[in-house]
């Protein structure tokens, strides 16, 4: 991976049934980070365990039968409006 962020800074993660994306979704401060891999579910899993390890609070997921990659929110869209999201409201 090229990028990192500080993992209190993740507001949730969109996983796909049907493919190998997910998206981590930044909150006001950072923007969303898209990834494919044929190992999402330990990526997933390795992720959840240390969010919920130092901020003590459950990771929210949302589960989608489609594509991901609209659901990204990029560097110039956080910077235009810091508040936009676009993971879905619908729980794991």
């Amino acid at each position: 991976m090229k990028r990192e962020f500080n993992i209190d800074k993740i507001k949730g993660i969109t996983l796909s049934r049907k493919t190998d994306e997910f998206v981590i979704h930044g909150n006001e401060e950072e923007y969303d980070y898209h990834i494919i891999s044929n190992q999402k579910a330990k990526y997933i899993e390795a992720i959840e365990m240390v969010y919920e390890e130092l901020t003590g609070n459950e990771l929210k997921f949302c589960i989608v039968d489609s594509k991901v990659s609209d659901l990204v929110v990029t560097k110039k869209e956080r910077k235009n409006d810091p508040g936009k999201s676009k993971m879905p409201d619908k729980d794991w």
